[in-house]
């Protein structure tokens, strides 16, 4: 709610007054979510290097991208890639052969990580897939 107001009109004192008003407005408190959201889970802390590999795929100046970064070194690994699932595959392989084959890989869950092909790939390897998002 303060975020969309902040993101028109602006005054001093501005986000109290917005609590205040949400706080005694019985419809708002109505239409509120009965659960409150969950605290963030800290994340899981790998044992070892290459053990939880966070991914993501891009596209940089007609050229496609792998970046991954290991959660225990956080030692970034950029690949240049075809821009398909196939080209995602054949990048992961190659880190997987040079640094070994992790037990997680995190992913916002982007099209070429959701493909029937990736996500057989990922299988056969041994590797489970964690969304990030």
């Amino acid at each position: 709610m303060c975020s969309r107001a902040e993101s028109s009109v602006f005054w001093s004192g501005m986000t109290p007054a917005i609590i205040e008003m949400w706080e005694r407005c019985s419809s708002c408190n109505r239409m509120a979510p009965s659960q409150p959201s969950a605290p963030p889970t800290p994340p899981v802390q790998p044992a070892y290097p290459f053990q939880y590999l966070v991914s993501d795929y891009f596209h940089y100046l007609c050229w496609n991208y792998l970046v991954a970064v290991d959660s225990y070194s956080n030692w970034c690994i950029v690949e240049e890639a075809a821009g398909d699932s196939s080209g995602l595959i054949t990048a992961l392989r190659r880190i997987f052969v040079t640094y070994g084959i992790s037990d997680e890989l995190i992913s916002d869950g982007g099209p070429e990580f959701q493909s029937h092909k990736t996500k057989t790939f990922l299988h056969d390897w041994g590797v489970n897939h964690r969304t990030s998002s």
